[in-house]
């Protein structure tokens, strides 16, 4: 079985309430979402709704001092908490769309790596996690390479 896990509201608490301009100090852009999506956030695992507001920022998704340390933009969404999908279910936003999975060991070194229909997500993650050696997963969007979560196993 597996989690999906989004990213959390408190990282990202102190840039809630900032108007444009000091947010652009910090490097972080803000837009209104129009329809039509284009801002899926990582605190929800949701696209905007038109008309709300949401932050495109650098976000580093891979700390850990290897070859793999990574970071890039990622949209959240201005005034949300973060919403943990169910054991086992994979975000709605994913469903058709190309997803990137990345299969990371506990020394967060890349193991495996494949390109996917979101729809097969599922049975995707429960394959690589089936691995001793796999640790965690990323999901990213395959086509802008933006990070969408974090996926672990569970008991």
């Amino acid at each position: 079985m597996f989690q999906v896990v989004p990213l959390k509201e408190e990282d990202f608490a102190h840039l809630q309430g900032k108007t444009d301009e000091q947010l652009e100090t910090l490097g972080v852009k803000a837009y209104i979402a129009e329809p039509g999506g284009g801002h899926p956030c990582r605190l929800t695992l949701e696209g905007a709704r038109p008309g709300e507001r949401v932050m495109l920022l650098n976000y580093e998704h891979l700390p850990a001092r290897t070859p793999y340390q990574s970071k890039y933009a990622i949209f959240i969404r201005e005034g949300v908490k973060e919403i943990i999908p169910a054991r086992g279910m994979v975000p709605k936003m994913i469903e058709g769309r190309p997803i990137s999975v990345r299969a990371f060991d506990k020394d967060h070194m890349l193991k495996q790596a494949t390109v996917i229909d979101g729809i097969d997500a599922a049975s995707c993650f429960e394959a690589m996690l089936a691995s001793s050696e796999i640790d965690y997963l990323h999901m990213h969007f395959a086509a802008y390479g933006c990070y969408i979560a974090t996926v672990e196993r569970t008991v």
